[in-house]
């Protein structure tokens, strides 16, 4: 004798997708166990991600209770917010200072060539600008242009803006394909051409420097192949007739890899830091886009350029050391003769000194969960 006995219809199952409870089916003298549901009556349960959950304080894990809001997604770095500009302010105005720029890397007559002595003033660009205005290239300084690669083609163009040279980035993939519109642009106008190939975002800090010597060395050497005359080691140019190179920096879109050699540019040749580059060349082409993972890497290469800056001053003045003895002795110093005596009683709990020990100090002490027990 067969017996069929259905679940409780308290049973939340039972609604779930309005399908029919499971039932248990058991015959004489068996122990009682449950049917497998059909294909079609397989139960879904939609659950909220873990990583998509906000914990709050009060939030028990075992016997322990969360201090303060976490997350159980991937650590990520905070956001970094750019300001829109739209009034005239000292970040939208270029000053050239050779106090601004590594010392080991630029003379002040080479700064001199290169920004000709002249302040560098965003022209707000947001007002006017439509849709097709990214097809076409802009200009960020008076020597340097930002557009998308379309541009080349344009021959007219470029022989009316006067560029002498074009910087293409690219991706690594398509470093051995041929650009007929380049070429044929440096065939026919005499313009200079060069590539900077990469894979992401994140590699074009190894390519920063080499793009910023290439766009100066280029300046300084139409500055002479102009001079009129050479007297006393000093170049003489008509300034009437006098016409420097002008650079234009190309990628697909001019919106993403040009636009970053663009800010790098000015934070190496102006000084300016990452904030004040971006808004000045986003104020120029408002349709360039800085995504994290690229403000991140100018923020990075903004550190580099102050650490060569810091470097270069100090040792401006340097004579060098003259002691052949002092020069070949020892090996590399240990991190412990640069500490002081207050630094070196500092050692955590291998009884190693903590040379982070500066971050700390101030910091309260912060328990992320509290036993409850202890309450």
């Amino acid at each position: 004798m067969q017996a069929y006995l259905s679940m409780s219809t308290r049973d939340p199952r039972a609604y779930c997708g309005r399908l029919p409870a499971p039932s248990f089916h058991h015959c004489a003298n068996e122990t009682p166990h449950p049917t497998h549901p059909k294909p079609h009556q397989q139960f879904v349960t939609q659950e909220e991600p873990a990583s998509r959950r906000m914990e709050t304080p009060g939030d028990s894990v075992s016997n322990s209770i969360a201090a303060a809001p976490y997350s159980l997604r991937p650590p990520s770095p905070p956001y970094i917010p750019i300001p829109i500009a739209f009034k005239q302010t000292s970040d939208s105005i270029l000053v050239p200072s050779y106090e601004n720029v590594d010392a080991s890397s630029l003379t002040i007559d080479d700064l001199r060539i290169i920004t000709r002595n002249k302040n560098q003033t965003a022209t707000d660009r947001s007002v006017g600008w439509n849709y097709e205005a990214r097809r076409k290239a802009q200009s960020i300084l008076d020597f340097l242009y930002l557009g998308p690669l379309s541009v080349v083609r344009d021959a007219e163009w470029l022989a009316k803006e006067g560029i002498t040279m074009i910087i293409i980035a690219r991706h690594v993939a398509f470093a051995q394909t041929r650009i007929m519109s380049a070429e044929n642009a440096s065939k026919s106008l005499g313009i200079a051409v060069e590539y900077l190939n990469v894979a992401d975002n994140l590699e074009l800090i190894r390519g920063f420097p080499a793009v910023v010597k290439k766009i100066n060395d280029h300046l300084i050497e139409v500055y002479h192949q102009q001079a009129v005359s050479v007297e006393h080691d000093q170049m003489f140019i008509n300034d009437d007739r006098f016409k420097g190179g002008k650079v234009l920096l190309v990628c697909d879109t001019g919106n993403d890899r040009s636009a970053f050699m663009a800010a790098a540019y000015i934070m190496a040749v102006y000084g300016k830091d990452m904030i004040s580059s971006v808004q000045f060349v986003s104020l120029q082409r408002f349709s360039v886009n800085f995504d994290e993972d690229g403000k991140r890497t100018l923020q990075a290469y903004g550190d580099i350029l102050a650490a060569q800056k810091d470097v270069s001053t100090a040792t401006r003045h340097v004579p060098r050391e003259q002691n052949p003895e002092r020069q070949q002795g020892g090996g590399k110093r240990g991190i412990d003769t640069t500490l002081d005596e207050g630094e070196r009683m500092v050692v955590d709990a291998s009884g190693g000194f903590v040379t982070d020990w500066d971050r700390y100090q101030g910091r309260p002490s912060f328990a992320p969960f509290i036993d409850r027990t202890q309450t």
